[in-house]
C-alpha cells in the first residue's frame, strides 16, 4: 500500500508590529493530517537575516509527540519529530 501523510507547519509571533532589538517569540506547530504516521519528520526554520540570539524549544504539551533532545537548544530550529496522524 502507498504510504500517504498530510504533514503542514504554521509559524506566527502574534504581533503586527516589533520594535528593534524587542525580544520576539515564534511559535511554530507541527501537525500530520494522516492518513499514516510519519517516524521522520524533519522540521526545519531558517531565521530570517539579522535575527540574533536565537534559542528552541519542544512543547508538546497535549499532544503524542515526542520532545528529541536535539529539539531544545540553541541557533536554527533543525530537529526530526515522529507526528502520529490525527
Amino acid at each position: 500500500l502507498p504510504f500517504s501523510a498530510d504533514l503542514q507547519v504554521a509559524k506566527d509571533n502574534g504581533q503586527a508590529n516589533v520594535l528593534p532589538g524587542a525580544a520576539l517569540l515564534y511559535t511554530i506547530v507541527a501537525t500530520n493530517a494522516g492518513p499514516d504516521d510519519v517516524a521522520l519528520a524533519r522540521v526545519r526554520d531558517l531565521a530570517p537575516a539579522g535575527l540574533g540570539d536565537l534559542a528552541f524549544a519542544c512543547d508538546a504539551a497535549g499532544s503524542s509527540v515526542g520532545c528529541p533532545q536535539a529539539c531544545t537548544g540553541n541557533g536554527l530550529l533543525d530537529c526530526t519529530l515522529a507526528l502520529p496522524a490525527g
